[in-house]
């Protein structure tokens, strides 16, 4: 089967019939999302254009009696498109099989002091990574979120490894913080929320101490009780950053 026609499929255009679909569905924008385990952020970026719906979307809400092919094309069919049509889509729109996409938070994480706003865990992009490389690492690609370091002196603490605005990858699959063997390896770098904050240091455990440590020198360790730590959400192990350079 051939390619979908990116000049045929249009985000404006899509847009507009995604939203005349959903009214004729007589559904809200909220309730519409909810088909496809999607947010209403999510719906209103769709429908102003903003974003693309992916295959996974489309076909979810086909179930629910949606008409992708007007969505898509503008022109109705009698029924919805087949799953081997919405796959090309998927693939089309979204890229190659053996990539998935990553969810990217509209979360900041500090590597300082700590930031109090994970509790809007609105999704605002995708990004693609290898399939063979997240496993190659250790990562289930339905594990992996990423999420984005604060700006500023809430970014500084975890320099030179990760720096302000460094995009993190997250495998919530691993939330056990090891035990400090008393080597010289460094521990590993956990996401984490706590009563501070939204943070991501390196962790681990010590008798009955947790210990965050930061890369960098100007930051001392924290040394936090157990019983106190007991209240601490470990979102996971951080695997992968990426960093831009802003000179």
């Amino acid at each position: 089967m051939e390619p979908v026609n990116r000049e045929i499929v249009r985000m404006d255009t899509i847009g507009a019939r995604l939203r005349a679909e959903r009214k004729r569905l007589g559904l809200s924008q909220e309730a519409f999302a909810a088909l496809a385990d999607a947010s209403k952020p999510s719906q209103v970026r769709y429908e102003n254009g903003e974003r693309y719906p992916d295959g996974q979307f489309l076909s979810r809400i086909a179930e629910h009696g949606a008409d992708v092919l007007y969505i898509l094309t503008g022109e109705h069919s009698a029924a919805s498109l087949p799953r081997s049509v919405l796959q090309n889509i998927q693939q089309s729109l979204s890229g190659p099989a053996d990539f998935v996409p990553v969810p990217v938070y509209a979360a900041e994480l500090a590597a300082g002091s700590g930031v109090v706003n994970l509790g809007g865990e609105e999704i605002t992009e995708h990004l693609a990574f290898r399939q063979d490389w997240l496993k190659r690492i250790g990562v289930i690609p339905s594990k992996a979120v990423l999420a984005r370091i604060a700006d500023g002196e809430l970014g500084r603490s975890m320099i030179p490894t990760i720096h302000p605005r460094d995009l993190v990858l997250i495998n919530t699959a691993t939330r056990e913080i090891p035990r400090h063997h008393g080597t010289k390896a460094k521990a590993p770098i956990y996401a984490f929320t706590t009563d501070h904050g939204t943070r991501v240091k390196r962790v681990s455990v010590l008798d009955d101490t947790v210990i965050l440590t930061s890369d960098n020198p100007e930051f001392s360790p924290e040394l936090v009780p157990a019983d106190q730590w007991d209240g601490a959400n470990v979102i996971g192990e951080v695997m992968w950053w990426g960093h831009t350079n802003r000179e």
